[in-house]
């Protein structure tokens, strides 16, 4: 199966190689630092030259077109789409001057699918409950309330939705799906305090951010018994117990006398 071509990108603008998802586009780069400054010359020393192949989980390498926009320093191979999950490697082979071989793993993650769960909170619920940090630009000292978040904030709105999808997760585990709606909202609210918990405590800017973020935890950790007692009760299925067979009891054995 040959590997898709990408289009033209800037490289700067290409997603880091722990965020690549089936779907997005590579263009990999190499920089050489022993070159010979004219590649394709006659010196003595053989000149520089690159190659660049990628190799796919489960399909044959496939050579990249590559170019040199600086004489032989900086290499750019042909853009490509990743197309499955898992490690692709591009491994760039240096000839003549600089002779060396170099890898690249790029960790490909499946596609996100659509659903999980309706009550997941929003970046406004999160905000709500610490708004000081959806403040941009110093315009009022502390800056300008975003209520949400975003590319400017701290952390950013990307890092939010991780957190928050890692929030859901975590009230999730000890009640399982939450399936009644009147739980639905306590489920948010323990979610949306979880993440904001957390965004205190690995973003703190603050000296009491982290007490501020614990006693989040601690909150959400009391909300989220309530939602899984109440959730187990409605489903009848506890996720946090094991199947135990059960052991029936003997007593003792006795002497029969006559």
């Amino acid at each position: 199966m040959p590997i898709p071509a990408g289009p033209d990108v800037d490289p700067a603008e290409l997603p880091s190689e722990h965020s690549l998802q089936v779907g997005d586009v590579r263009q990999p780069t190499l920089a050489v630092t022993a070159f010979d400054g004219t590649p394709g010359s006659t010196s003595a020393s053989p000149p520089t030259a690159v190659t660049c192949t990628v190799t796919a989980p489960d399909v044959a390498p496939a050579s990249l077109t590559v170019t040199t926009p600086d004489g032989g320093a900086t290499w750019i191979a042909a853009a490509y789409t990743v197309t499955a999950p898992g490690r692709w490697v591009e491994t760039w082979t240096v000839t003549g001057h600089g002779a060396d071989t170099f890898y690249t793993v790029a960790l490909v993650h499946p596609a996100p699918t659509a659903g999980g769960q309706t009550w997941i909170p929003t970046r406004e619920q999160v905000a709500a409950i610490i708004p000081r940090r959806t403040h941009v630009g110093a315009a009022t000292g502390w800056g300008v309330t975003q209520s949400t978040f975003t590319d400017l904030t701290r952390p950013s709105a990307r890092i939010v939705d991780t957190i928050i999808s890692q929030a859901a997760r975590w009230v999730e585990l000890p009640s399982g799906p939450i399936v009644n709606p009147a739980i639905e909202q306590s489920a948010t609210d323990a979610a949306a305090l979880y993440a904001a918990g957390l965004i205190l405590l690995q973003y703190p800017d603050e000296d009491g951010d982290r007490d501020t973020g614990k006693t989040l935890l601690a909150q959400a950790a009391d909300m989220r018994k309530l939602v899984a007692a109440n959730n187990i009760v409605d489903t009848g299925t506890d996720p946090t117990n094991a199947v135990v067979m059960p052991v029936w009891y003997f007593p003792p054995a006795t002497e029969l006398t006559f």
